[in-house]
């Protein structure tokens, strides 16, 4: 995996030369001409489609390949992506079903939030590692794979927790970035646009609100008098509260069936 980072200066539009047919542009955080405060960072994600750490073949889908967790990850970095939550539930049948929440700042002072849920259907995983084993043709080959079998039976029990945790913060990703769930090789080929917004206190605005809160903090411990006045202590404070104030990202959720792989050796489905 390749990865290029270019600074973008200005609003949003200064992100208009990536155009959607040489890049694969991923969400993108709003930013007006006045906020000066802030800064977009764009990072540019090159993936290999033939590397078969990053991507997997789709199932049901010829010609098309899906991000493995490892690609979602190093994209999910460069984009400055939080995970808030994390619970795991099992079903009746012991499958453990795991939810993520994972959210990003989408304009200055706002961030939004995606919740990806995932269920490993363990019953029917440990039946595939039975008939995968019962299928080989070779006498000797089936008979090793039959004393294989509850080690990986019980390799399987042991990480499944840990794999339904990967499926959903995949699906989180997938939903809050918009990355989709499978592409050919010729669209992974582009570039992915990976933006990111964060807070700029080296702007002017910021350093002049910076300079007078201390001044006011400092003159306050020793008792001296600035001559600025409370007003501009007001103002100072205000500026700074104003960017560092982050709203309640709203929420959105995908659930679906989507198989989600781990590890390039293992297959993992649900039933969902």
């Amino acid at each position: 995996m390749n990865t290029k980072i270019a600074i973008a200066s200005g609003t949003s539009t200064a992100l208009a030369a990536y155009s959607p047919n040489e890049y694969n542009v991923l969400t993108m955080p709003r930013l007006a001409a006045d906020q000066r405060d802030w800064q977009l960072t764009i990072t540019i994600v090159t993936i290999d489609a033939t590397d078969p750490e990053l991507v997997y073949s789709t199932p049901g889908r010829q010609g098309h390949v899906s991000l493995h967790a490892l690609a979602l990850q190093h994209i999910a970095l460069a984009a400055g992506i939080s995970f808030d939550r994390t619970a795991v539930a099992f079903d009746p049948a012991g499958s453990p079903v795991a939810t993520v929440t994972a959210s990003m700042t989408i304009a200055p002072g706002q961030r939004i939030a995606a919740t990806g849920t995932y269920r490993l259907d363990l019953p029917a995983r440990l039946d595939e590692l039975r008939l995968a084993a019962e299928a080989q043709p070779d006498a000797q080959k089936r008979a090793k794979a039959l004393a294989e079998l509850p080690g990986l039976a019980a390799r399987t029990k042991r990480f499944a927790v840990q794999l339904a945790e990967t499926g959903a913060r995949n699906r989180a990703l997938r939903v809050l970035l918009g990355v989709r769930s499978s592409y050919t090789k010729a669209a992974l080929a582009r570039p992915f646009i990976v933006p990111r917004l964060h807070f700029n206190p080296q702007t002017p605005l910021m350093k002049a609100a910076m300079a007078t809160y201390i001044r006011h903090e400092m003159a306050a411990l020793s008792g001296e008098h600035v001559d600025d006045g409370e007003q501009g202590y007001i103002e100072a404070r205000a500026a700074l509260d104003t960017a560092g104030a982050v709203e309640a990202p709203p929420t959105v959720s995908r659930q679906e069936t989507e198989i989600t792989l781990d590890d390039p050796g293992e297959h993992f489905d649900n039933d969902d």
